[in-house]
């Protein structure tokens, strides 16, 4: 009886060992992860609190108001930091062009950028003010962000959601279609006013741009 029992277990090894052996690589190959060209939750950044505002001063990244004095600046709430803006705080009879410009992308030839991030609202009032641009001309200088050609892309946010509910804005596309490699540059602008126009607070977090 022990004998047969062995017999069993060694063609029973046999025929794992065969089988094994019949298996292609490629089934088990386990798919590229592609790292983030840029990510970021502001985790290491200062969040700001009351009327004191912190901007967000990340290497790369352009923070500026090319209208009025107020930027984009952290802030936090249940240990979770975002950026934030609202021209509820600017001056009365001020208008803001406020821009968040992404570090230049290199992307070759009929690569894609895909940009996520998360995105709230509260109070709002008059259009939504945030939109997203990309462009392959801007030099990296916020000096020149009003010469350089800004081509818009959709952003697909609800209407209405609760205030302070953070919703998640997912692939965001821009196609090098183009045979030569070019420099890319994403930009969230929030454009708004004090008075007689948008001001609702907008706040964002966890941006992801991936090249592939």
């Amino acid at each position: 009886m022990k004998k047969y029992i062995q017999y069993l277990f060694l063609l029973f090894s046999v025929s794992v060992i065969t089988l094994s052996s019949c298996t292609n690589a490629d089934d088990f190959e386990i798919p590229p992860f592609t790292h983030p060209f840029f990510n970021e939750d502001f985790t290491n950044q200062t969040a700001g609190s009351g009327s004191e505002d912190v901007p967000v001063a990340i290497s790369g990244v352009i923070n500026t108001n090319t209208t009025n004095l107020p930027v984009w600046g952290v802030r936090s709430f249940s240990n979770n930091k975002y950026m934030q803006f609202s021209s509820f705080y600017s001056e009365a009879n001020t208008s803001d062009n406020v821009w968040f410009i992404l570090p230049g992308a290199p992307v070759e030839a009929n690569q894609n950028i895909t940009l996520n991030f998360d995105l709230a609202q509260a109070f709002p009032v008059g259009t939504f003010p945030l939109n997203v641009y990309y462009s392959t001309d801007f030099d990296g200088d916020a000096a020149n962000i009003n010469q350089a050609v800004w081509s818009s892309i959709s952003l697909n946010f609800p209407s209405a959601t609760p205030n302070y509910e953070f919703v998640r804005i997912k692939n965001m596309n821009y196609l090098n279609e183009s045979t030569n490699k070019q420099t890319v540059y994403i930009a969230l602008v929030y454009k708004g006013a004090k008075t007689g126009g948008a001001s609702t607070t907008v706040q964002v977090d966890n941006i992801k741009l991936i090249i592939n």
